[in-house]
């Protein structure tokens, strides 16, 4: 039995051992660093959908290229029985296009490629969760018997004016890290723009210098409101970001709070 090549992977450092008759990897070092941080971890992702976006494009057009040989020798074909109706098509291997052998380091370096492919995706899905940088919040209420809640990133102050700081025509997911959620038992109408039971991201949009609107939006980002909000202060400064839901029987107030501004917004549940 031929003795193992060994290798190392041009993309993560992995080594491999490689059958030489097989091309298949039998071991691997996966010696892949876990990310560094969110950044290094969305640098990896759009590194590996790179790849596998040309991958496929390069399979697109192979896949183009041989549908055309194909059309072609079909019109040759018919050209030929047009000509002589009484011929012997000829055999359907003649059509066939060749390539090249595959030699030693043709299979080699495919079967890296495969590999170092799967190490990676791997190790992405083998990586922990980065830990949230701001404590999670929610605001929940119950209005014609059913609960409206809003689930968000709670960001402090720290001696900033962030609402004020805000640049018209800035939009703010409305907290901190992950996506502020709103999950609504009741179909929501906030003036005449309503909002359907289910569930949805929020955001906000600076549209002046002392006017803003909540934007609500489906999972996938579709437009589904936009609710202008009542700008006021508040009697105390409030450090960290607060939501607040409430209200009685079908009448609800969504309200949030930062530094010394109240951004309100009134509806009604059915």
């Amino acid at each position: 039995m031929p003795e193992a090549l060994d290798v190392t992977c041009p993309c993560c450092g992995a080594l491999l051992k490689v059958d030489p008759d097989t091309a298949s990897v039998v071991w691997a070092d996966k010696k892949v660093a876990p990310p560094k941080d969110f950044d290094d971890l969305v640098t990896r992702v759009r590194s590996q959908k790179s790849v596998l976006e040309e991958k496929f494009a390069r399979s697109v057009e192979q896949t183009r290229h041989s549908r055309e040989i194909l059309d072609k020798k079909f019109e040759e074909a018919k050209k030929r029985a047009a000509a002589d109706p009484n011929a012997r098509p000829p055999h359907p291997l003649d059509h066939q296009e060749r390539r090249p052998p595959r030699t030693r380091e043709t299979r080699c370096m495919e079967m890296i490629t495969r590999a170092a492919l799967l190490t990676a995706v791997a190790a992405l899905a083998a990586s922990p969760a980065l830990p949230q940088a701001n404590p999670r919040g929610e605001a929940k209420a119950t209005l014609a018997g059913k609960t409206v809640a809003v689930e968000y990133g709670r960001p402090s102050l720290k001696g900033r004016d962030m609402l004020g700081q805000a640049q018209v025509g800035q939009t703010w997911r409305l907290g901190a890290d992950s996506a502020t959620t709103l999950k609504t038992e009741a179909d929501l109408a906030f003036g005449s723009a309503t909002v359907p039971m289910g569930e949805y991201i929020l955001t906000a949009t600076k549209v002046a210098a002392d006017e803003w609107q909540l934007n609500v939006a489906a999972r996938d980002r579709t437009k589904v409101a936009a609710i202008p909000l009542t700008m006021g202060k508040v009697g105390q400064t409030v450090e960290t970001f607060t939501i607040e839901i409430t209200g009685e029987r079908d009448k609800g107030e969504f309200s949030m709070m930062w530094g010394d501004t109240a951004l309100k917004a009134s509806f009604t549940a059915n």
